[in-house]
Parts: C-alpha cells; structure tokens; sequence
C-alpha cells in the first residue's frame, strides 16, 4: 500500500507540472534510464529530465517513477480528469485496459477486411467493447478518443491559394472542436543544425521549423506534408500541441473551434513581435478556397 501511495503521489506531482506549464514550454527529450535496482532522483536520468519511465527503460517501466495509465470509466479522455491527457499523453492500449477496445475497433476498420478479404475468407465482425469487468466502461458506445495520433485517425486536408500569404492547407469535410486534424511531420534535426537553416530560412522569408523538445526540432521543408502550409495568425482556429506517443514526442494540429468544410487552417506560430514577417501581422479572414 506504501509503495503504491508513493507511486501515485509522484505521478500526480508530475502531471500538475505539466499542467502549469505555458504552451510554449519545451518538452525534454525522453531519453530511457539504465537503472539497474530501483529508481531514484539521483541515479535515474527519467526523474531528473522530468518523464516518466517507460516500458524501454531498463526498469522496464516497473519502478516508482512508471505512469500507470488511465482507467477513466466514463468520457472519451479528453479533458483533464484522464491522467494521460493532463500529462500531455495519447492513451496507450497496453496501460489504459478501457481504452484497448477502441485501439482494436480502429485496427478492424482500417484493416477493411485484410487479410480475409485477399484470402477469400469470411471477414470477422467488429470485436464488441466489454460491457462487464474491470475493463468495461459506464457507455460500451464510448470510445477514447485521445489515441488519434497513435492510430493515424487524421482529417482529409487539401492545399490551395491563402488568403493570408502563398499556399494554405484547408479542411475538406469540416470538424469538431479540439479534433485532431493532422500531424506536423518533418525531417527531425537538432537545435544546432536548425539554428543554421534558420538563418537561411530567415534570408527567403519560409520557414518550417517545429520545435519538438529541446533536443530536437522537426523541419518539414522538403519531407513535411499538407500541414506544413498552414498559415499564421493572430486569431488561429487551430491549435499545436506536443504529446508523448509510447515514448516518442509528436506535434497534432487541432481544431480550436468547430470547423466547416473548406475553411483554411491558421495556428499560431507564437512569432516574437520584432521578429514577426510583415504578412504575420494581417488577421484578414481565409476565404475558403481549396485543391
């Protein structure tokens, strides 16, 4: 009991960290600890850094410092009461028992009937969520919704002409709000590395540099995808956030309010004031014109 007091008082110590931080706090990289015996301040490179142990860690995640998961009965883990989302952290279906039946339906439709289809086999029904035990929730018909990232389950984004500065990413079928648009993908460098593209890029007046932690940045400039043409603004309808996804720091857009279909994707890009380009300072409506 003593020990498990203890685990709960520093996973519950460490997630009120992260909720105080602003926005613009950078994450530190995850980096697995090699302790041997059990974790501590001293010797466990986790705790010092801030993060949680995870199952690569040579404590295999076992120890004091392990985040045990949600096992949020009712809701869909998208507000601070589920631990995961208040730590900044998509659910993981091998920790959050209630949520592994959402991870499978997901994996059943994707899959779209492969491989029984290509076999010529009868394709298996949906598996149903548990309506009894430990791993059941209050609504079977609820589903976690904060493992998007995880299972790929993006919005359909096209590209077209802003009207805030040259190609703008747009949404196709609309969204609702705080729904996961999309990922921020792109070549991962370190922060020496973007210091010195930064330049370059300050030079053209382009720029897609993400900071991921403070060891890493993401520079979707030749391998990002559509998100990476979303515009600045002042008054954004979307939002970025860093989230642990089974270890490894990944960016989601999101919306900020409920979308309709076409409109353009602005966030902001949090510019300094004497830093930011001229065409960031316009807050003129997108029109809703896409590709």
């Amino acid at each position: 009991a003593r020990t498990f007091q203890s685990t709960r008082k520093r996973t519950t110590a460490t997630i009120r960290r992260r909720m105080a931080n602003s926005e613009d706090h950078v994450w530190i990289q995850y980096t697995p600890c090699t302790c041997v015996g059990p974790c501590t301040a001293k010797t466990c490179s986790c705790m010092r850094d801030g993060n949680f142990c995870e199952r690569f860690c040579a404590c295999r995640g076992t120890c004091n410092n392990r985040f045990g998961g949600c096992n949020c009965r009712h809701g869909t883990c998208r507000t601070r009461t589920c631990p995961c989302f208040a730590a900044a952290r998509e659910c993981d279906p091998d920790l959050c028992k209630r949520c592994t039946s959402s991870a499978a339906a997901c994996a059943h439709e994707r899959r779209d009937g492969w491989p029984f289809s290509e076999l010529c086999m009868p394709i298996p029904a949906a598996p149903e969520p548990p309506v009894t035990g430990p791993d059941a929730r209050n609504d079977p018909g609820e589903q976690c919704m904060n493992m998007r990232l995880l299972m790929r389950q993006h919005k359909h984004i096209c590209l077209g002409l802003s009207a805030v500065a040259g190609w703008g990413a747009f949404l196709k079928y609309g969204a609702k709000k705080n729904e996961l648009l999309g990922e921020y993908t792109g070549e991962l460098i370190t922060q020496v590395e973007a210091d010195r593209r930064g330049k370059i890029y300050d030079r053209v007046n382009c720029s897609f540099l993400f900071n991921l932690n403070e060891q890493w940045v993401l520079d979707a400039h030749l391998k990002g995808n559509k998100l990476k043409f979303a515009n600045h603004s002042a008054t954004p309808n979307c939002y970025a956030k860093v989230l642990m996804v089974r270890g490894d720091h990944r960016v989601g857009i999101f919306a900020k309010e409920t979308l309709g279909p076409g409109a353009e994707l602005t966030y902001d890009y949090r510019y300094e004031r004497d830093k930011a380009p001229a065409w960031a300072m316009s807050d003129d409506a997108a029109a809703p014109l896409f590709m």
